[in-house]
C-alpha cells in the first residue's frame, strides 16, 4: 500500500447526476477493494496509519457528497459538488481500468451471441467508465486553474 501524500489541495468539481451515480459506486467498490489493508493496521507505522485513515476519509467524504443511497438523494437535483484529492482521483482511476478490462473479459472467444444479462452488464460498465472520463477532464481542468 502507498501511503497518499497531501502535495496540494483537493480539488472541487461539479458532477453531474450520472456521474454521481457512478461516483457513489465505484467509491463503495474502492472502499470494498482496499478493505484488507485494515487487518494489519497495527504493523504500520503512525504515519503510514494515517494515510490509510486519509484514503478512507476521502473514499466516505465523496459517498457524503453524493448521497450514500441514491433512492434518497432529492430527485430534483441535478449537480454535485465532490472535492477530489489526487489519491483519490488515482484509485478512481484504477477502477476505471478494471471496468475496462472486466468488459472484455466477459465477451465470448468465438465471437458468438452474448446473453442479455452480460450485455447489461459490459453497457453499465461501459457508461461508468464513460462517466469517469468525463470526471478525469473535469479534474484536469479544475486542478490546472
Amino acid at each position: 500500500m502507498s501511503t497518499p501524500q497531501r502535495t496540494h489541495a483537493p480539488t472541487m468539481v461539479v458532477v453531474d447526476r450520472q456521474t454521481a451515480d457512478v461516483l457513489r459506486d465505484e467509491a463503495k467498490k474502492v472502499a470494498m477493494f482496499e478493505h484488507d489493508h485494515f487487518e494489519d493496521l497495527l504493523d504500520f507505522s503512525p504515519d503510514a496509519q494515517w494515510g490509510l485513515f486519509l484514503r478512507y476519509r476521502d473514499v466516505f467524504d465523496l459517498i457524503d457528497a453524493v448521497g450514500c443511497n441514491p433512492d434518497k438523494v432529492d430527485p430534483a437535483r441535478e449537480t454535485f459538488e465532490v472535492l477530489l484529492p489526487e489519491d483519490l482521483v488515482n484509485l478512481l482511476g484504477l477502477r476505471r481500468y478494471d471496468l475496462a478490462m472486466s468488459n472484455a473479459d466477459r465477451l465470448p472467444e468465438h465471437n458468438g451471441p452474448i446473453s442479455p444479462e452480460t450485455l447489461a452488464e459490459i453497457t453499465h460498465d461501459r457508461l461508468a467508465a464513460q462517466a469517469l472520463d468525463r470526471l478525469f477532464s473535469t479534474y484536469t481542468k479544475a486542478a490546472k486553474v
